[in-house]
């Protein structure tokens, strides 16, 4: 895959080089596919340090992932938290991880339309993006997708103690 070179400094999946390339060698060579509009079926390009390049293969391009809710878009730690959409696996099988405002959520269940997760404890308040992550390393974002609300401060209890049937008052 080298091309007689040291290293590979060009990827091209299609038309569209990728701006990152993870690892190289004579056997295999990693990279992160960027966005694109190309043509959905490309043919795979590597170009090695001497200019010498190698043509083959094919990588298509699937429709983007997309996120079309966030159920509800707002909470605390530990709310239920149902994100819909299509194509949510981003061309693999899994969603491996989701965050909601960058604090990690427990997924509860998955499918390629719709995530259930719980979301994470978090000490700040405020919005953020929702991203989900799949197996395949793809990424779906719903920007300000989510926001994290002041966590509620009980302050008495009254009474403190009673029987059943006592009526009590939480402020």
């Amino acid at each position: 895959l080298l091309a007689g070179g040291a290293s590979i400094t060009s990827v091209k999946l299609g038309s569209v080089e990728v701006a990152t390339i993870s690892s190289s060698s004579n056997t295999a060579v990693e990279v992160v596919a960027d966005q694109s509009t190309a043509a959905p079926s490309s043919t795979v390009t590597l170009t090695a340090d001497t200019g010498a390049f190698v043509t083959g293969g094919g990588f298509e391009y699937l429709t983007p992932s997309d996120i079309t809710s966030v159920t509800p878009n707002n909470g605390q730690g530990g709310t239920k938290v149902v994100i819909a959409g299509a194509r949510l696996f981003g061309g693999g099988t899994d969603i491996t991880s989701v965050t909601l405002a960058s604090v990690a959520a427990t997924i509860v269940s998955k499918s390629d339309s719709s995530v259930t997760v719980n979301a994470g404890i978090s000490t700040v308040v405020g919005a953020g993006h929702v991203q989900l992550v799949s197996d395949t390393g793809a990424t779906t974002t719903e920007t300000g997708g989510w926001t994290y609300n002041a966590a509620g401060v009980i302050s008495s209890v009254t009474p403190n103690s009673g029987q059943a049937g006592t009526e009590v008052t939480i402020v």
